[in-house]
C-alpha cells in the first residue's frame, strides 16, 4: 500500500466519522422541545382520564337518579374528577 493509498484512506475515515457525528448530532431533540412533548402527552392522558371519570359520574347519576349524591363512589369520583380538572388548568395556565 502506497502512501497516497494511506493518507486517502485515513481522509476518507475521518470523512465517514466526522459524518456519522454530524448525523447523530443532527437527529437529537432539544431538551426543551422533548419536554414540551412530554408535558403534552401527560396532558392528552389526564384528558382521556378526565373523559372516562365523567362518564362514570353520567352513569351512576343516570342508573341511580335520586341516590346517587349519597355514594361515596360519587364523591370520590366528583373529587378526582375536580383534581384532574385543576392539573389540566395549571398546564394550559403554564403554555399561555
Amino acid at each position: 500500500m502506497s502512501t497516497l493509498q494511506k493518507i486517502l484512506a485515513v481522509i476518507l475515515a475521518l470523512g465517514a466519522i466526522g459524518g456519522a457525528v454530524y448525523r447523530f448530532d443532527f437527529c437529537k431533540v432539544a431538551k426543551a422541545d422533548f419536554q414540551q412533548y412530554v408535558a403534552a402527552t401527560e396532558n392528552f392522558k389526564l384528558e382521556s382520564y378526565r373523559r372516562y371519570v365523567q362518564e362514570k359520574i353520567w352513569a351512576m347519576e343516570q342508573r341511580y337518579p335520586t341516590t346517587y349524591h349519597q355514594m361515596p363512589e360519587y364523591k370520590q369520583l366528583v373529587e378526582e374528577l375536580r383534581q384532574i380538572d385543576m392539573k389540566i388548568r395549571a398546564y394550559y395556565q403554564r403554555k399561555g
